[in-house]
């Protein structure tokens, strides 16, 4: 039997509601004139009724609720709900761009923060992924939702986060503790470099919340309010494998609580036996670790990394084959690393090269050119081939990054010749979970995946 995605446990809710209303009620009459304006994105229609158990938590202060909606996804059914749930509600229909971010950015537009003391902010977090392992932690169909909103809105916390948010000066943001994290090493650079691009500042050592459901001070997102932005910065650049400026804004919003407004984001702990049982695979996991690869003398081009390995399970080891032996793979077919174009080119075939910079274009995938490809030729023909920067290829010895510098060394060094690669055979997460746990517990996690 295939269980809801969202669920509202109106009746288990409602006895957990009263009883922390009861426990906290001294902190409830303390902030009882707490100014709370609430922005949801609500992506997913069918996430309302759980999502509105969550608003019933703060029912007892007075907030402002603002909706915003992609156009065309929510039924007129819901639209009435939220209308008929509280009189102090607008809704704003956005275009479907820059996820959660440009509509928050919108909705802030439309209110002067001056008026709140605390904004929440929120997103209807997609449920249907039933595995994700991601900033060393494993994360089964509801948990991430749960988490979010746990962290920010559950009747056991939220009461102590209104209170923080309001009367402690040194507090800015608060969240679920373990969705504030510091990013790898390849998605710092990212960020570092979309901030230089916009004259925007990032410390190097931040930190954010992942899935951007947090509760923050209102002044401290008075300068993202004032940010000069446009339809253009959240549009998908083509032709890149790099981080968005979506993702790129949601760290940047977290960093602003404490490199402008010097304030600590402070996390909430959430359900935390489900998180000391996941402790077990999170410890087995991390083992494979794509970003473990970040210990080895490796220079990874971040983009490459993110685009290749980012979240990704992996087995590796470093390998000498020869280059006859190495597959390039385009539009699903095999051929050997001999008959690609950019070693083509340095053979002579230059129109067969243009054909494949314009099939990049076309498709989508990274720009490629003779100006770029003509720089690379020379720079390893004056320096050398830099080992750190080392081709990689999967365990079927497809090409996976470094085909313009394997194409270089093949054209010196002849065909063959090896070359030294890193090799990497990807994992799924349920196939070795599966393998070195114990059934007992891998029946216990079955069980608790829902």
């Amino acid at each position: 039997m295939v269980r809801q995605s969202y669920r509202a446990h109106h009746l288990v809710r409602k006895i957990i509601r009263n009883k922390e209303l009861k426990k906290n009620k001294n902190l409830i009459l303390k902030n009882k004139n707490a100014k709370i304006l609430v922005i949801l994105h609500l992506f997913y229609p069918k996430s309302w009724k759980e999502i509105r158990e969550y608003l019933d938590n703060i029912s007892c202060y007075n907030f402002d609720l603002i909706v915003t909606t992609t156009k065309g996804m929510i039924p007129d059914d819901t639209f009435s709900e939220i209308k008929d749930y509280t009189s102090n509600v607008k809704i704003i229909e956005c275009k479907n761009l820059g996820y959660d971010l440009r509509p928050f950015l919108i909705a802030l537009r439309t209110v002067d923060l001056s008026n709140y003391d605390v904004v929440f902010k929120l997103q209807s977090k997609s449920t249907k992924r039933s595995w994700l392992y991601i900033y060393n932690q494993l994360f089964m169909r509801r948990d991430w939702f749960l988490d979010l909103f746990d962290g920010v809105l559950s009747s056991k916390v939220v009461h102590q986060n209104i209170d923080i948010l309001v009367n402690d000066e040194s507090v800015g943001l608060v969240a679920a503790e373990n969705l504030i994290v510091s990013d790898p090493l390849h998605k710092k650079e990212m960020v570092q470099k979309i901030a230089k691009n916009n004259n925007l500042y990032v410390q190097g050592n931040y930190k954010f919340v992942a899935g951007t459901c947090f509760g923050m001070k209102s002044e401290c997102l008075q300068n993202i309010k004032e940010y000069m932005w446009n339809d253009s910065d959240f549009k998908e650049v083509p032709n890149t494998r790099g981080m968005s400026f979506a993702h790129f804004f949601e760290r940047y919003i977290c960093t602003q609580v404490e490199s402008v407004w010097n304030k600590k984001l402070v996390g909430s702990i959430v359900r935390p036996l489900r998180h000391a049982i996941l402790s077990i695979p999170n410890s087995i996991l991390y083992h494979y670790s794509s970003n473990r690869l970040f210990e080895e003398d490796i220079d990874f081009d971040p983009e490459v990394f993110y685009w290749l390995l980012d979240n990704r399970l992996i087995k590796w080891k470093y390998e000498e084959i020869p280059f006859k032996k190495i597959i390039y793979v385009r539009d699903d077919i095999r051929r050997p690393f001999i008959e690609n174009e950019p070693y083509r080119y340095l053979k002579g075939d230059i129109d067969g090269y243009k054909r494949y910079c314009e099939y990049h274009l076309q498709n989508g995938l990274p720009v490629m050119s003779i100006k770029r490809f003509d720089s690379l030729i020379k720079s390893i023909k004056e320096n050398g081939y830099d080992e750190r920067k080392i081709i990689i290829v999967n365990n079927k010895n497809e090409l996976m990054d470094g085909q313009h510098r394997a194409a270089c060394l093949c054209y010196h060094l002849g065909e063959d010749a090896k070359v030294k690669v890193l090799k990497i055979r990807f994992i799924g997460i349920k196939e070795k979970i599966k393998r070195v746990v114990p059934n007992f517990l891998w029946e216990r996690l079955k069980e608790f995946r829902n």
